[in-house]
């Protein structure tokens, strides 16, 4: 679907073409890419295309190997931890009843 838009002096402008047509400009800033994506090395040619960039940007890292169990990442608690006894007993609370002033 091609993003035509009309222009406020009436004229058709087909987005997608324009940015097809300009896919190779170097860009503006200090980036060195062009509109494509790609790194520009010496002389505005391409060191690295933008889908080796892409490759690198969306890189899993640690990503779990085939054949490989990778360390547990808690470590292990060394010192058990001792259960509450239940044998103690607690004297209940017994309410006090309020007096009233008369």
């Amino acid at each position: 679907m091609a993003k035509i838009h009309k222009t406020a002096r009436g004229q058709m402008i087909d987005m997608d073409k324009l940015k097809l047509s300009n896919e190779k400009v170097t860009s503006v800033g200090n980036m060195r890419t062009n509109a494509r994506g790609d790194v520009l090395g010496v002389g505005n040619q391409i060191a690295t295309g933008r889908n080796a960039v892409m490759d690198q940007v969306y890189a899993v890292p640690n990503a779990p190997v085939e054949g490989y169990s990778p360390k547990p990442l808690v470590a292990p608690i060394e010192a058990p931890v001792q259960p509450v006894s239940t044998t103690e007993s607690v004297a209940p609370v017994v309410p006090t009843a309020k007096t009233t002033k008369k």
